[in-house]
């Protein structure tokens, strides 16, 4: 990519469904129930991935990988293949983490007084 900032991950967007019921039992006392389905669409975009200058890094350039590499000029653009590459897990998801949460069903009972 090109321009600024060109790594960006997808849009997201997600649908929730929730319900609260009260049900008054005696004088204050009452029972909530709330029945909540998350992600109804079962939607499933990459939030995160491998990013980082540590044991992951995925941009490799000569601090990185040695002599592959040119030194650094920044008064000029770095080249892709001669100043940095991509390695092969560039921008993938580091694990099930990385994506929103699947469609979800939750229930919660309680009591209020």
């Amino acid at each position: 990519g090109g321009g600024r900032a060109p790594f960006r991950f997808e849009e997201m967007t997600r649908t929730d469904l929730a319900l609260n019921v009260n049900l008054k039992i005696w004088k204050s006392l009452e029972v909530f129930l709330q029945p909540e389905l998350i992600n109804v669409f079962n939607e499933d975009a990459l939030t995160g991935g491998r990013i980082g200058i540590d044991s992951s890094t995925t941009v490799n350039t000569r601090a990185s990988a040695g002599s592959a590499f040119q030194n650094f000029d920044p008064s000029q653009a770095p080249v892709e293949g001669r100043d940095f590459a991509y390695a092969a897990n560039f921008g993938q998801a580091i694990g099930r983490d990385a994506y929103q949460l699947p469609r979800t069903f939750r229930f919660s009972v309680g009591l209020r007084f």
